[in-house]
């Protein structure tokens, strides 16, 4: 607007001006004056006018300045117009690409249906291509599904609609540092494979992409987290995007490296059709989807202070309050796991990030915003993604059925064959979100069946 008006004043007036372009304060303005006057236009030919300083004095012309030609007034009106338009639409896609978190709260019930009915038409008629990547959901191979967080938790259409307020209440433990203290960081690596790297899994080419790794806690992510490690030795590109951290949060400034996070979020889309049209900011975001019953069981081996968990604070606790006994037993078995449900219910799942729903993880990982989630059922893909990945699928870093992982017998020896049918209805009421996002995608909890 400013470059438009400078440009119509000085093409009305028909004086060609030197314009800045700055803030001007009253000692600027008298020395933007004072440079005005002591410039001269030469009478002749006005396609070959040219300004001249005066002697006396040198103009103050430091600042970037723009010089109107007064013989084209209707032409440098337009152009003005023209960039200033340009300008408005860049200023007005960014602002889109702000986080849907916000925006979607804001939103009017109104509003989010119009959004999901807008979210549900790109998943239904997203084009599919022919590469035959595991990450290709839809594709020859596919194993995945898209999931899109802000249609799931939608509060008037959405499937998950009852528990967004698992969602708003994290995200007021994360404003008052109050979320997952004492927990490991929140973020998400990028993996950029290239045709002209050979995966040692497999001894052929790599598909070209760049798949974004959400790590949900308890199905498998450690593996995939060391792997990024070491990657750049195999030729793979790895880039890291942390969100979020407790220690790190508390002293978090505005415009910090978590902010890389919230424009790598923006950039996420479903697999490109053809390997040309990848670039270097495309990516596609997966997870893996297990089956609550059996999470829980991990989950209760690592909260209790398993390996990498020993300095969460809150495992000696744990122990001491639901493990009774020193070896295994069906029944010492059943009563750790009736106290822990127990335990959980009563503290929430925020004192430890390994309870959290997975369907959770997932939506604080996006900050909700608009984009898809390629899912895999952990149980039927996980070694499949993997051996595309370029790692070992037979190597565990976290194997609770090793001797010693877990602090104590019971927890090593404990399995899900120990629920009972009050056990397995409590667990499935207290992951519902899980098994509906579970359903959503078109699978199945069997136990679950008759409880959600």
């Amino acid at each position: 607007i400013i470059l438009l008006l400078c440009h119509y004043q000085s093409s009305a007036a028909g004086i060609p001006k030197r314009i800045t372009i700055s803030p001007v304060t009253p000692p600027l303005r008298r020395r933007m004056q004072a440079s005005m006057n002591y410039f001269t236009r030469i009478k002749g030919d006005k396609k070959k006018t040219a300004l001249y300083k005066s002697k006396e004095r040198k103009p103050y012309a430091s600042m970037p300045v723009f010089t109107a030609n007064y013989n084209k007034p209707v032409r440098t009106l337009l152009l003005s117009f023209v960039l200033t338009l340009l300008l408005l639409i860049l200023i007005n896609n960014n602002m889109n690409n702000l986080s849907l978190w916000k925006n979607d709260r804001a939103a009017t019930p109104q509003q989010q249906v119009k959004l999901v009915s807008s979210i549900q038409s790109t998943q239904d008629g997203v084009i599919v291509g022919d590469s035959t990547s595991v990450f290709n959901c839809g594709g020859p191979n596919g194993r995945c599904v898209y999931f899109y967080p802000t249609h799931f938790f939608n509060p008037e259409v959405g499937e998950g609609k009852k528990f967004r307020y698992i969602l708003e209440h994290i995200d007021e433990l994360r404003k008052r540092n109050e979320l997952w203290r004492n927990m490991p960081r929140i973020g998400f690596p990028t993996f950029s494979y290239n045709e002209q790297v050979t995966n040692t899994m497999t001894n052929e080419t790599f598909h070209r992409h760049n798949v974004t790794f959400i790590h949900v806690h308890k199905a498998g992510g450690t593996t995939i987290h060391n792997f990024a490690f070491k990657a750049k030795t195999f030729q793979i590109g790895v880039t890291r995007h942390p969100l979020y951290q407790w220690r790190q949060e508390q002293n978090a400034m505005p415009g910090g490296r978590n902010q890389l996070a919230y424009f790598h979020l923006s950039t996420a889309g479903t697999y490109k059709m053809h390997p040309e049209q990848w670039g270097s900011d495309d990516h596609v975001m997966f997870a893996f989807l297990r089956d609550p019953l059996e999470r829980f069981i991990s989950s209760i081996g690592q909260a209790m202070g398993a390996d990498g968990s020993q300095k969460n604070v809150v495992g000696e606790e744990f122990q001491s309050k639901c493990i009774n006994g020193t070896e295994y037993s069906l029944v010492t078995s059943r009563n750790t796991l009736q106290c822990c449900i127990d335990y959980v219910k009563e503290r929430g799942y925020y004192f430890e990030v390994h309870f959290t729903p997975q369907a959770v993880e997932i939506g604080f990982a996006t900050q909700m915003y608009p984009i898809p989630v390629a899912i895999f059922k952990f149980e039927d893909s996980y070694q499949t993604v993997l051996t595309e990945m370029g790692i070992n699928p037979n190597k565990k870093h976290r194997d609770g059925d090793q001797a010693g992982y877990r602090p104590s017998p019971v927890l090593t020896g404990m399995t899900s064959a120990d629920y009972t049918p009050e056990l397995i209805r409590q667990i499935c009421e207290l992951y519902e979100v899980d098994v509906i996002m579970h359903r959503s995608l078109g699978w199945d909890v069997p136990r679950c069946h008759g409880y959600v």
